[in-house]
């Protein structure tokens, strides 16, 4: 998949000295590469993985929002009707209006 390449620390200097090369030496990296094709390959699993987890988060809060709305439209149609009520607007049901029972309240 990739090599492994070591790195000298670049010099600043022109002289370089006995103590400099020696420390120069001993601070080699070693750093991974990885060749274009499976970077490519690692990209888009990372941006599928990514792409799935946003998908799962984004349905989940929109299936939260839904039930937030339905319970909110519940409260209005409940206040709403409350309201008509005590307005006197209901008209009464037609047993009621049959028989002249009034609405007590």
């Amino acid at each position: 998949m990739g090599d492994l390449v070591c790195i000298n620390r670049p010099d600043d200097s022109d002289r370089v000295t006995e103590a400099e090369i020696s420390e120069v030496s001993r601070t080699n990296a070693v750093v991974p590469t990885i060749d274009i094709y499976s970077a490519k390959v690692l990209l888009t699993l990372t941006q599928k993985m990514v792409e799935e987890a946003v998908d799962r988060r984004v349905s989940l809060l929109e299936k939260n929002i839904e039930e937030r709305d339905q319970e909110i439209m519940r409260a209005i149609r409940k206040m709403q009707a409350k309201m008509v009520i005590r307005q006197g607007k209901v008209q009464l049901p037609w047993w009621r209006r049959l028989f002249g029972v009034k609405q007590t309240r």
